[in-house]
């Protein structure tokens, strides 16, 4: 079944909307799926998400059990979605806009890299020439 463009218009609007009324720790999870654009699995987000200096309300790295309760609720908006293994990845109509957010936040750069060091297997096309592609200047 085909979305008209309306309705696709329509709910990337409604998906900005509710991303922008979220927390800070979940709009950098957002965020950082966004960067990672791809389904990944939680164990290896949450081990990105910590790399990138992620912290809980206590200054402990994230732990599943403490950040798995955030990620259920983006799912549950549809701000994530977890259609097949591997796992959640930033829902497609929000991932252009979440990215932009870190690069108007000064951030992208050190989520990007940080990406590249996790998920990219060497020889791999840099995240800046592939981030130039899909958001150009």
């Amino acid at each position: 079944m085909m979305i008209s463009s309306a309705a696709t218009a329509r709910l990337r609007s409604q998906l900005t909307m509710a991303y922008r009324k979220l927390p800070a720790l979940q709009q950098r999870i957002v965020q950082l799926f966004s960067v990672i654009y791809e389904p990944v699995s939680r164990t290896s987000f949450i081990e990105c998400f910590n790399q990138a200096g992620a912290r809980d309300e206590h200054g402990k790295p994230f732990a599943s059990k403490t950040l798995k309760p955030h990620i259920d609720q983006l799912l549950e908006l549809g701000i994530l979605i977890e259609e097949a293994q591997p796992g959640p990845q930033c829902h497609p109509l929000l991932a252009e806009f979440a990215t932009r957010d870190t690069l108007r936040a000064g951030y992208f750069e050190m989520l990007a890299q940080t990406v590249e060091k996790n998920f990219l297997s060497p020889g791999a096309i840099p995240m800046d020439r592939v981030i130039s592609r899909v958001i150009p200047d």
